[in-house]
């Protein structure tokens, strides 16, 4: 029974050695895996490209190393092993994304690094300032980036909103009408408008 015991361990020492079995080496570190990210705010979503040409190892150069790609971070890799170190997702909701990629030397050898973007719509709206009389009305328009739901819920502080379309409150003052995102209620943006007495032509920037 010893004697199996000792094969066993002096064959588990073995495969580490070579390799057998997965990632990692007794011998020499693990590369070193890493990525840079660059975004891009589209109408249909963010799109995120990585870039993993930084990846380091003691034996092979970047060019030499394959990484691959696991977008959720499940521990299914969603991509095979490549030379090719970029790569690019379009996330279209909003919301914390956490993904992994892995690298792996000629050795079998691997590293592992994950991330967490965030993706967040980004709202403008025009006019974001007007000038009304009382009773007046301006009509406001959104633009909405980053997510595929360009969908906002209008309101203000003051007067009437539907749909973009304000009409100035009985009372003079400065109001706000915000627009907000139903994709991501967090992110809002308002419109600064001042309302005065008596006639005055619509100025609106």
């Amino acid at each position: 029974m010893q004697g199996r015991f000792r094969m066993e361990r002096i064959l588990l020492a073995l495969g580490l050695l070579l390799g057998i079995g997965g990632c990692g080496s007794s011998v020499d570190p693990n590369p070193v895996a890493a990525f840079t990210t660059t975004t891009e705010l589209r109408g249909d979503g963010t799109l995120m490209r990585f870039d993993a040409s930084a990846c380091g190892d003691t034996q092979d150069g970047p060019d030499a190393l394959e990484v691959r790609w696991d977008w959720e971070d499940d521990g299914i890799f969603d991509t095979p092993f490549t030379v090719e170190k970029t790569a690019e997702r379009l996330y279209r909701d909003p919301g914390q994304y956490t993904l992994a990629l892995e690298v792996r030397d000629s050795s079998g050898r691997c590293g592992i690094y994950r991330a967490t973007v965030t993706v967040t719509p980004r709202l403008s709206l025009t006019p974001n300032q007007a000038t009304l009389s009382i009773g007046e009305r301006a009509t406001f328009a959104v633009t909405v980036l980053g997510v595929a739901d360009h969908r906002v819920t209008w309101s203000a502080d003051g007067g009437t909103v539907t749909d973009g379309a304000f009409t100035a409150p009985g009372s003079a003052g400065v109001y706000k009408v915000i627009a907000t995102s139903v994709a991501d209620p967090a992110v809002a943006i308002s419109a600064r408008v001042t309302v005065v007495s008596g006639s005055v032509n619509v100025e609106v920037n």
